[in-house]
C-alpha cells in the first residue's frame, strides 16, 4: 500500500509505503495537489484467499460496479478506471449526476430515466421498458454511501406493480438523506447495508415518492424507430423484443395450430398441467416446460445448421450503441460470440458501432437483443464457450416463445403437445433444467390409498 499526498500550500508532497508488512520511510515526492492511494499485489502472500476468487471477468465486473458506485456518489471528484493498460473510462470533475450516468450506464439507458426529487430523496428511476432480470442497474445511496437493502429494494419493485413483468427488476439511482442518529451503519463489515431506526417510515417515504413520480409519467410502451435503413429499402427494425428472434427463420411448431383426433384422453388442470393415463400409472406434464423443450430443439437444430450464423443483413447506415461501461466491456471480451451469431460490430471508446445483424433479426430491435445477451453473460460465473452462450440464448428465446401457464388448449392440441414432447431428443427437462413431466405409478397410488 502506497499513500502519496500534497497540501495545496506545499511545494512538494510526501509518500509512504508498506510492502507486505515492511514500512518504507516517509520521503518527499513531486506531485499535483491531492492524495493518491495505490494497492498492488493484493494476494501475493495470501494464496489461501486467492483460490476463493471467481473467474477474472466476474471479479472484474465487481470492480466496475464498485468504482461506478463511487463515481455516482461523488460527482465532484474525477475518476479514471484502467484495466490491463486500457482506459475504461475517465470522468472529469464537477459533472452533474445525469451526465455521469450517461457515461457510466449509457445513453440508451439514461434516455428512459425519470428524475425524482423530494425533500430527502432524489435521483432517477427507470421507465418500465428498461427493467431487466438482474440488479446491476440498481443503485441506492444513503448519506452518499452505496448500500443494499433487501426490504427497500423490494418496496421499490412493489411500487411499479403490474407495470413490470413478474421476474424483472426496475432501474434506479436514488440518494436518500437520513439523520445520522437514525441509522446504524455497523451491521456489515464493509458497511454495505444499514439498519433504519424508523424503517417503515423510510419505506413509506420512498414508496410515496416513486408512486407520485410514476403517476405523473407517461409509461406507455412504444414501438421504437431507431432510424435504421437496410439495403433492402422499406424495412425497419421494430421493438418486438427478444422472444421473436427466430420466429421468422424457424417453422415453429405450435400446438394451438394443430388439429388431431378429438378422442385424446387428457385433462388440462388449471390451464397449466396436462394429465393422461399410461400403461403403468398417470403422466403429469407441465405445458410450458414441455413446449419450451420442443421449441428449444427446433431453434437449436436451425442454429446448428449454420444457416443462421452466416446470413447477415447489412445496415445502410450503421447504428451507434450507447451502452454502459459494463455492457461495453462484455462485448469487448465476448466479441467472438456476437460475431458467430452474425453481428458485425466495431468497438470505439464510448460507443459500439453496429454494421450488420443476422438475417433472422430483420424487423427486430437489435439493441434489446444485444443487451439481453449481455445481461445473461454478466450473470455467468465463468466465461462460456460460444456454443454454450448461443444455446443459453436459444433457451431464453424458447422460454419467451412457449405456451404459458393459463393458456387454454383444445383436447387435440393437448394430445399433440405430449406426442411432440416425447419425440424430442431430450424430453425429460426444459432447457433450464425443470422437469417437463412426472410419471406416478399405480403402485404409488396403491400406497396412498393403503391398498398395499
Amino acid at each position: 500500500v502506497t499513500i502519496s499526498s500534497r497540501y495545496k500550500d506545499d511545494d512538494s508532497g510526501f509518500t509512504i509505503s508498506v510492502m507486505h508488512g515492511k514500512e518504507k520511510p516517509l520521503s518527499p515526492l513531486g506531485m499535483p495537489i491531492g492524495t493518491r492511494v495505490t494497492v498492488e499485489d493484493l494476494f501475493k502472500n495470501i494464496p489461501a484467499r486467492k483460490k476463493f476468487l471467481k473467474q477474472p471477468r466476474t471479479e472484474w465486473m465487481h470492480v466496475v460496479h464498485t468504482v461506478t458506485s463511487l463515481a455516482l456518489a461523488h460527482t465532484a471528484v474525477g475518476f479514471s478506471l484502467i484495466h490491463n493498460g486500457k482506459t475504461i473510462f475517465m470522468l472529469s470533475q464537477k459533472q452533474d449526476l445525469f451526465e455521469r450516468l450517461s457515461l457510466l450506464l449509457g445513453e440508451d439507458t439514461t434516455k428512459h430515466l425519470i428524475p425524482l426529487t423530494t425533500d430527502n430523496l432524489h435521483g432517477y428511476i427507470g421507465k418500465p421498458q428498461i427493467a431487466n432480470q438482474n440488479n446491476h442497474r440498481q443503485y441506492l445511496f444513503v448519506n452518499n454511501r452505496s448500500i443494499t437493502h433487501t426490504k427497500l429494494f423490494k418496496t421499490i419493485k412493489e411500487v411499479y406493480g403490474t407495470l413490470l413483468e413478474p421476474k424483472t427488476l426496475p432501474t434506479f439511482v436514488l440518494f436518500l438523506d437520513i439523520p445520522q442518529d437514525s441509522i446504524d451503519v455497523n451491521i456489515h463489515p464493509r458497511k454495505e447495508t444499514v439498519r433504519f431506526v424508523h424503517e417503515e417510515k423510510v419505506r413509506d417515504r420512498v414508496r410515496k415518492a416513486i408512486t407520485d413520480t410514476l403517476s405523473k409519467t407517461d409509461n406507455t410502451y412504444r414501438i421504437s424507430d431507431n432510424g435504421l435503413t437496410l439495403h433492402d429499402p422499406g424495412q425497419r427494425y421494430m421493438d418486438k423484443g427478444l422472444a421473436t428472434l427466430l420466429k421468422e427463420g424457424t417453422a415453429m411448431w405450435d400446438p394451438r395450430t394443430v388439429l388431431l383426433s378429438p378422442h385424446a384422453d387428457i385433462l388440462q388442470l388449471h390451464h397449466t398441467y396436462l394429465i393422461t393415463e399410461t400403461k403403468t400409472g398417470i403422466l403429469l406434464v407441465d405445458q410450458h416446460a414441455a413446449h419450451e423443450r420442443i421449441l428449444y430443439e427446433e431453434f437449436k437444430e436451425k442454429f446448428e445448421s449454420k444457416k443462421v450464423k452466416h446470413e447477415q443483413q447489412i445496415l445502410k447506415n450503421s447504428l451507434p450503441l450507447h451502452l454502459g461501461v459494463r455492457e461495453r466491456e462484455i462485448i469487448g471480451e465476448e466479441l467472438r460470440i456476437f460475431t458467430k451469431l452474425g453481428f458485425d460490430m466495431e468497438i470505439h471508446e464510448k460507443t459500439i458501432e453496429l454494421k450488420a445483424v443476422p438475417l433472422l433479426y430483420k424487423d427486430k430491435n437489435p439493441v434489446e437483443l444485444i443487451v439481453s445477451v449481455i445481461d445473461d453473460l454478466i450473470e455467468e460465473e465463468t466465461t462460456p464457450r460460444i456454443e454454450e452462450t448461443a444455446h443459453t440464448t436459444l433457451a431464453y428465446l424458447a422460454c419467451r416463445s412457449a405456451l404459458k401457464a393459463g393458456d387454454q388448449l383444445t383436447p387435440e392440441q393437448q394430445k399433440e403437445l405430449i406426442t411432440k414432447l416425447l419425440e424430442t431428443k431430450t424430453y425429460y427437462t426444459c432447457p433450464h433444467g425443470r422437469p417437463t413431466h412426472i410419471e406416478i405409478s399405480l403402485k404409488e397410488f396403491d400406497k396412498m390409498f393403503k391398498r398395499i
